[in-house]
């Protein structure tokens, strides 16, 4: 905005303020008067202007301004200007300076909580069945709340925060969570082919009894590479709500929320793939660990694992705990896209001996295999987990019988770049056996492991019915999905 450009009628300068009419813009710049520590910049524009447009304007031609000339040798070097949004109903109503210092929100602190807000709802999308789901709460929705300011006519309201914002601000957001969202599948991917890999080695992929083809996988895939413009029409119906809301807000929204939808699209197309090679993941996990049809069949919890609280000082010091020694044995949660330890689950203490030594060996070696694919797809196991603590083990038998500690923690063990080499064992169904009758029954383990049976519906996570043990927050987050049925 160059000098030439403005009659002398169209401005006014005093003290403190600066009133501005410009090419369909009516600007006030004004200082607090006070501290001197900010400046108000109300702009309200005509309606052959774009909201976007004026957005743009204000932050290129006005903003930028203030910034050059901060930065100049006759303005305020070293000195950092943070932008801040004003409430439009100030601006509306050309609300007094005085009434409007709570009338403010950070421009960072907006985008923040945007980013927040769209990445617990997104997540929340991740772990919920079905992947596509009818809920009219958009990702988009996110609103701020404004205080009422009773001398000023302002009442307590709520405004949502793409209105408040530039497009291109918004789009940044979605571009860093599709780029996490991007890293996440590839993360997925690769530990399927470990997993794969482990699999072949070991000569467990074709176990008998284990049928991965039960699992419902290749209808939830998505690929993301057989067109720019052709999208799901589940996609096209989730929309369809988000158009519906989209009819109140003011007509110039309605573009940018297109264009918004549309990367949105992208996002929820990367997630519904990585939900299907997360469970392909969970599946596979199974059968590395022997968990057969008939371990299902009988309802046998397949998560187990095992803490060392009870045990002493000298023998976690030595690193060896022998026969005799108290272990307490642990189930996991077994959500289906977020299994988890269970925070502060008692579990049951047991004894070792001759008896159980190799059970808890076998319990040891694959529940540290089970946390290593499961920390490096990404999934958060120790999800409020308290003061439970899974012990991981190298070897897991000493020369005297005993079982070796393995002085390592989860977070150590998902910085492995492979698998720790450990002794498999070729028992596996003599195991889970051996492991349904060290466990009270159904209708106590409850009680001892805060985990309750049920069943999952056909076409949910499986073509057949299939049976978990879950913990109450996540049996609740299936009932509000209408997604299974508690057992016990």
């Amino acid at each position: 905005m160059e000098r030439g450009e403005i009659s002398d009628k169209s401005y006014d300068c005093q003290r403190d303020l600066i009133r501005l009419d410009w090419n369909g813009y009516f600007i006030i710049v004004e200082n607090d008067g006070v501290a001197g520590d900010h400046v108000d910049v109300l702009v309200r524009f005509s309606k052959s202007k774009q909201q976007q447009e004026a957005m743009s304007f204000l932050k290129e031609r006005i903003l930028e301004t203030f910034r050059t000339f901060c930065a100049s040798p006759e303005g305020c070097r070293g000195v950092t200007l943070v932008t801040a949004i004003i409430r439009p109903e100030c601006v509306q109503k050309l609300t007094a300076r005085e009434y409007r210092e709570d009338q403010v929100i950070l421009e960072k602190e907006l985008k923040k909580r945007l980013r927040e807000d769209m990445e617990k709802k997104l997540h929340q999308k991740e772990i919920t069945w079905p992947a596509g789901n009818k809920r009219g709460e958009s990702i988009l929705n996110y609103e701020h709340t404004w205080p009422q300011t009773v001398e000023a006519k302002l009442r307590k309201c709520c405004q949502r925060a793409v209105e408040l914002l530039e497009e291109k601000d918004v789009s940044e957001i979605l571009d860093a969570l599709q780029e996490r969202r991007v890293a996440n599948r590839q993360r997925v991917c690769e530990v399927l082919e470990q997993l794969d890999d482990h699999l072949q080695d070991t000569g467990k992929e074709d176990i008998k009894g284990l049928n991965l083809n039960r699992l419902k996988i290749d209808s939830e895939l998505i690929h993301l590479d057989d067109g720019d413009g052709r999208l799901p029409k589940a996609m096209e119906r989730r929309f369809d709500k988000i158009d519906n809301n989209i009819q109140r807000v003011h007509h110039q929204l309605q573009e940018v929320f297109v264009a918004l939808s549309q990367q949105l699209q992208k996002i929820f197309d990367l997630q519904t793939a990585t939900r299907a090679a997360l469970l392909s993941v969970i599946s596979k996990i199974d059968m590395m660990v022997g968990y057969s049809e008939a371990q299902e069949a009988a309802r046998l919890p397949r998560r187990p694992f095992i803490s060392f609280n009870d045990v002493g000082l000298r023998e976690k010091i030595s690193g060896v705990v022998q026969i005799g020694t108290p272990v307490r044995l642990h189930l996991m949660c077994e959500s289906r896209l977020e299994p988890h330890i269970v925070e502060d689950q008692p579990g049951l203490k047991l004894i070792i001996g001759d008896q159980n030594k190799e059970l808890l060996r076998w319990i040891l070696v694959n529940s540290t295999k089970v946390f290593w694919f499961l920390l490096k797809a990404g999934v958060q196991v120790t999800l409020g987990a308290g003061s439970v603590i899974p012990e991981l083990a190298h070897h897991s038998l000493g020369s005297k019988a005993g079982l070796v500690l393995a002085d390592m923690t989860l977070e150590e063990l998902k910085t492995l770049g492979s698998l720790p080499v450990m002794e498999e064992s070729q028992m596996a169904e003599e195991m889970w056996m051996f492991l349904k009758n060290q466990l009270p029954p159904e209708k106590k383990i409850s009680s001892t492991f805060k985990l309750y049976l049920v069943k999952y519906n056909p076409g949910m996570v499986a073509v057949e019915e299939s049976y978990a043990w879950l913990c109450e927050k996540c049996i609740e987050k299936g009932k509000k999905n209408n997604v299974l049925k508690v057992l016990l």
